[in-house]
C-alpha cells in the first residue's frame, strides 16, 4: 500500500516535472531562435490547463449521460488493452490515410476530422478511465467512476502535453488504445462491464 502511493505520488511529479522542464526549455530557447519561440513558452501550460480543464468537464458529461457504454468500455480495455491498442493504431492509420486523400475536399474533410475527433474523445474516456481505476485501486482510494475519469484523464492530459514525446508517442499509445477498445466495444455483448 505504501509503496503504490509512492509509485502515485512519484508520477504526478514527474509528470508536473516534465510540464514545467518543457515550458522552461521552450522560454531557455528564445535566446537562440528568436521571440516566436518564447511566445509559444507563455502561452502553451495555459493551452495544456484549458484542454485539460475542457477535457475533464467533457468526461464527466459523457460519464453521466451515458453510464452503461462507458463501463463497458472500460472493462474491455482492461481484458485486452493490447488487442485495442493495435486496433486503434490500424484505425489510426486509416483515417489519416482518408483524411489524407480527401484533402481538396473540404466540407468533406472537416465533417470527418470532426467525426473522427468524437471517436478518439469517447475511446480516450475508456482508456483514461481504465488508468485512473488502476491507479486508485493501486493506492487505495476511493474508486467511484467520477473519481477514475478525473485522476486517469489527468495522467493522460499532462503526459501527453510533454513535448516530442508526448505529442506523438504517449498520444497514439492513449488514443490507439481508446479508440481501439471503442471499435471493440462495438462487437462486444451488452451487460459485459462490472462498474
Amino acid at each position: 500500500m505504501k509503496t503504490a502511493k509512492l509509485l502515485s505520488a512519484l508520477l504526478l511529479v514527474l509528470t508536473i516535472g516534465a510540464l514545467l522542464f518543457a515550458g522552461y526549455a521552450c522560454a531557455d530557447e528564445e535566446a537562440h531562435q528568436g521571440p516566436r519561440m518564447m511566445g509559444f513558452a507563455k502561452i502553451y501550460p495555459g493551452w495544456v490547463f484549458l484542454l485539460w480543464a475542457t477535457g475533464l468537464v467533457l468526461h464527466w458529461l459523457l460519464l453521466a449521460s451515458f453510464p452503461n457504454r462507458t463501463g463497458r468500455l472500460t472493462a474491455l480495455f482492461g481484458r485486452s488493452p493490447w488487442k485495442s491498442l493495435a486496433l486503434g493504431l490500424v484505425n489510426l492509420f486509416v483515417i489519416i490515410v482518408v483524411l489524407s486523400a480527401l484533402e481538396r475536399a473540404k466540407p468533406l474533410v472537416l465533417i470527418l476530422s470532426v467525426i473522427a475527433l468524437v471517436l478518439l474523445f469517447v475511446g480516450i474516456h475508456g482508456r483514461s478511465r481504465a488508468l485512473g481505476r488502476r491507479i486508485l485501486k493501486a493506492s487505495k482510494l476511493e474508486q467511484g467512476a467520477f473519481a477514475q475519469i478525473s485522476v486517469g484523464w489527468s495522467v493522460v492530459a499532462f503526459l501527453c502535453a510533454i513535448p516530442y514525446i508526448g505529442w506523438f508517442i504517449l498520444a497514439a499509445y492513449f488514443f490507439g488504445g481508446g479508440l481501439g477498445a471503442l471499435t471493440l466495444s462495438f462487437f462486444s455483448q451488452p451487460g459485459t462491464s462490472k462498474d
